[in-house]
This record gives C-alpha cells, structure tokens and sequence, in this order.
C-alpha cells in the first residue's frame, strides 16, 4: 500500500513539472510570435567606423513588397530599433537618403544604384545576427543576435547626378 501512495505522489509532482515547464514553454512562443525585434546598426565603409548622423532614418522593406516599408530613424548612438508583427520573413534595409542626408550608397548592393534586391531573414537576424556583405572595401564587422549590421558609402557624382 506505500508503494502504491509514494508511486501516486511521484506521478503528481513529474505531472506538474511537466505542466509548468510547458506554461513556461508556451508563454515563451506566445510573446515571440507577437513581435519581432533587432537592431539596426550602420557602418562606413572604408573605415569601419560607426556612421551616426543626425537625423539619419532606415527604410525597411517587408516581405519581398517594395511598397511596403516602415521608416525607423537612427538613435544618439547609433542604433535604429525595428519591431515587427509576426509573420514576416524577411526585410531589406537601406538608408534612407532625405535633404538633410543625402546620397549614401549600401554596400550589399556594391555598385548597383536600382532599387534593394537582397533580402534578409528575420529569423536569422534575431537567432544568430547578420552582417551585410560590404561590397566596398574589406572592412567587416561581426554582428551579435538580434542585430543587424551594413555598410555605406558616399554616392559618386555620377549615381547623385543619376537620382
């Protein structure tokens, strides 16, 4: 008659470890699916230096949808913050060229001057961090999860002449 008491308490306690370890598990998928989010850093491309510059906004293209995108503007530091709703895949990311920050050409793109064509996965981004390919010169910089890092360059007269 022990065996069977100390058998049933055993059961119970495994059963609500069970139960709370997948609480904890489906709390954990649940705020995962409702938002996306990493960091936007940008790099110059011969120097490797953080580009900061006042005013300096991101243009975040969705899901292969060239008319689909969210502006995000760049913080003091440097860092622009991206929060997406869930179901997106992947994003494209440039800088966005205004009046007061003119002509910045990506360098994932190298030297091409039409619109964005690489495209990058969110997943891959939140997991692990990406760098862009810096298409410019040999500068690189590693990116940590839930980072996105790319280079830019100063348009030549001909691409600005172009625009």
């Amino acid at each position: 008659m022990c065996w069977k008491r100390e058998n049933r308490t055993h059961t119970t306690a495994v059963s609500s470890a069970l139960f709370v370890a997948w609480v904890v598990l489906a709390c954990g998928i649940a705020s995962a699916q409702s938002e996306q989010s990493f960091s936007i850093r940008v790099f110059d491309s011969k120097s490797g230096l953080p580009f900061v510059r006042d005013g300096l906004e991101f243009e975040v293209f969705i899901d292969h949808d060239l008319y689909r995108s969210i502006p995000v503007k760049q913080d003091k530091d440097g860092v622009g913050r991206v929060m997406l709703s869930p179901g997106i895949k992947e994003v494209n990311i440039y800088v966005a060229n205004s009046k007061d920050i003119c002509c910045y050409v990506s360098c994932d793109l190298a030297k091409h001057m039409s619109m964005p064509t690489l495209w990058y996965s969110i997943s891959e981004i939140v997991l692990t961090g990406i760098s862009a390919p810096n298409g410019c010169s040999k500068k690189r910089v590693t990116a940590q999860p839930g980072e996105f890092i790319f280079f830019v360059r100063p348009a030549t007269f001909w691409e600005k002449f172009g625009d």
